[in-house]
């Protein structure tokens, strides 16, 4: 029978008995946290040294995962909701085979929920261990900041719902530029534009380039320069509400 995490670590020499001490004290606040996550929290020793260890421990293959071992697009595969829930990360696919990352190897469940997808795809799962923060850091990287990197462009001919959108927008703290007009006959009586539109510099922002007149036409064409195209996006939903991601 195999013995506490914590217990087996002490035994190998990885950490001090006061070190469990303080992993479970802190764990009577975070009931929802494991033993070894907690370790690596407090940063009782080396968090290479102590994922090698629980791997060893545990009879699974230790990861230190950051972004840096990521060599595909998660979203090409599992979406980030699915990976979240089940606290995975896919990171390489060698021989045929793709390396998934847990956080708990022993939650059958999220395990065996990732396993399928993958197979779906024709992928035989690795399985690795690494920590919880470890795999939240790896998708938060993943997450937009709307307020530095989505530009919110809307219009509407009545007065009182362009005044409405502008507060809610600016409120919400987004950059934005909100017209009263007819977006049919390009009509505009007056445009706002929330604060953030200026404390992020998108006034300055220049994602569009002219291309120089052409001789056998005289009307200028608006054109994506190739490297901006690959990084700025615009939707338009519902209406008018135009969004553009840069």
């Amino acid at each position: 029978m195999r013995q506490p995490i914590g217990i087996e670590l002490v035994r190998r020499g990885v950490i001090a008995e006061e070190d469990i001490t303080k992993a479970l004290e802190y764990q009577k606040s975070h009931p929802n946290k494991k033993i070894g996550d907690i370790l690596n929290t407090l940063g009782v020793c080396d968090s290479n040294i102590l994922i090698q260890a629980i791997g060893e421990i545990l009879g699974e293959k230790p990861m230190l995962l950051d972004e840096h071992h990521l060599k595909l697009n998660l979203e090409d595969y599992i979406s980030l909701d699915v990976l979240r829930q089940n606290k995975a990360v896919p990171f390489e696919i060698e021989n045929g085979k793709i390396k998934v990352c847990f956080s708990d190897t022993a939650n059958k469940k999220a395990v065996e929920t990732i396993r399928l997808l993958l197979l779906n795809k024709g992928l035989v799962m690795e399985k690795y261990i690494t920590f919880e923060s470890n795999i939240e850091k790896v998708l938060k990287s993943f997450d937009i900041n709307y307020q530095k990197n989505l530009l919110v462009t809307a219009n509407d001919i009545s007065d009182v719902c362009a005044y409405m959108t502008y507060i809610q927008l600016a409120l919400y703290g987004l950059p934005a530029i909100v017209y009263c007009g007819n977006a049919l006959t390009g009509e505009t009586r007056f445009k706002m534009e929330t604060p953030l539109y200026f404390l992020q510099s998108w006034k300055f922002r220049k994602a569009f380039i002219q291309k120089p007149e052409d001789n056998t036409n005289k009307q200028k064409e608006s054109i994506v320069d190739k490297t901006i195209q690959d990084k700025f996006k615009e939707v338009m939903v519902k209406g008018n509400c135009q969004i553009s991601l840069f």
